[in-house]
């Protein structure tokens, strides 16, 4: 039985918490007040609703960025690394129509016999020539033609200066895409003449032999690059003539001989043209095929300046 006291309460609390009907328009403003832009409702516990949905917000947020800007960072420098290095292979790499050339070269070297060793220094202008109508494959020759070096006199022969030719050739093979290493295959024609007056004598040879090759252009930048060449030329055969003014009768002698060469040179391009400075080195040696006996031996190394220009 409900008694006058509990239904005075009863009456006090409806009207606290019963609210009148409102329009749609009055719930939508009330809404729009209570609410914030976030989606929490303000009101009890709303600020610690509204930090866990900030964090949360935040981090993945910040988790997808951080992404998307290492993956964008990422691809950017592999982008210009890769470009960078197809700049620097196309602005480093032989020109695909060839070039002709011209090398001056200074050698310090010694020639040795049976008797004995003479020192000298000489120069000499080599003429190169670089064909490539495929892109991988090169016809490469140079040459230098017969010139006089000047020796110190020695006491058996006299005053000699010898004048030494030499021309090489070969089909260059590259090994990559980007024509940094080659191998060739060709051949190398050595001639001399050499008077030696205190023994009235002339010897004269020509001696040819297949020549193999490996080269290596490394670029150093956009337009810088280092070049290293080996060759070698494993057997050469030809024939020694000696002429004698005396009246003696002339002799010819076999002869088989080794050549090997390098060179390591800087080298700059600019537009359609290259300049190349560095060292380089020879090595002859020979013997009569006969009796095996030695015949001489030629070892010479010096500075080299080369300009290349693009056909």
């Amino acid at each position: 039985m409900v008694t006058v006291r509990t239904a005075e309460r009863l009456i006090r609390s409806n009207a606290v918490t019963h609210r009148p009907p409102m329009s749609r328009i009055g719930m939508l403003t009330a809404r729009a007040r209570n609410t914030s832009v976030t989606g929490v409702r303000w009101g009890r516990g709303c600020g610690r609703r509204l930090c866990r949905r900030f964090w949360r917000d935040s981090a993945l947020f910040m988790g997808l960025s951080v992404r998307t800007l290492a993956a964008g960072l990422m691809f950017c420098v592999l982008t210009t690394a890769s470009a960078a290095a197809d700049e620097r292979v196309a602005s480093t790499a032989p020109s695909k129509e060839g070039y002709l050339g011209v090398q001056g070269l200074v050698v310090v070297g010694d020639h040795g016999d049976i008797a004995g060793k003479q020192y000298g220094v000489g120069g000499a202008a080599l003429f190169q020539v670089n064909l490539a109508p495929i892109r991988r494959i090169s016809l490469h020759a140079e040459g230098v033609p017969v010139v006089s070096i000047p020796q110190k006199a020695s006491a058996f022969y006299g005053q000699a200066a010898p004048a030494i030719g030499v021309f090489d050739t070969a089909v260059r093979f590259a090994v990559d895409k980007a024509g940094r290493y080659r191998v060739g295959v060709g051949t190398t024609v050595i001639n001399q003449r050499t008077p030696l007056p205190n023994i009235s004598q002339v010897a004269y040879s020509r001696l040819a032999g297949g020549r193999y090759e490996v080269l290596a252009r490394i670029p150093r930048g956009k337009s810088r690059f280092i070049e290293a060449q080996v060759g070698v030329t494993p057997r050469l055969f030809g024939t020694d003539h000696f002429l004698f003014s005396d009246g003696n009768p002339a002799v010819n002698k076999n002869e088989r001989a080794a050549e090997e060469d390098g060179s390591i040179v800087y080298g700059i391009r600019r537009a359609h043209s290259e300049v190349v400075f560095g060292l380089r080195s020879i090595n002859f040696s020979a013997v009569f095929t006969k009796d095996g006996s030695a015949a001489d031996r030629n070892n010479g190394a010096g500075i080299m300046i080369e300009f290349r220009r693009d056909l």
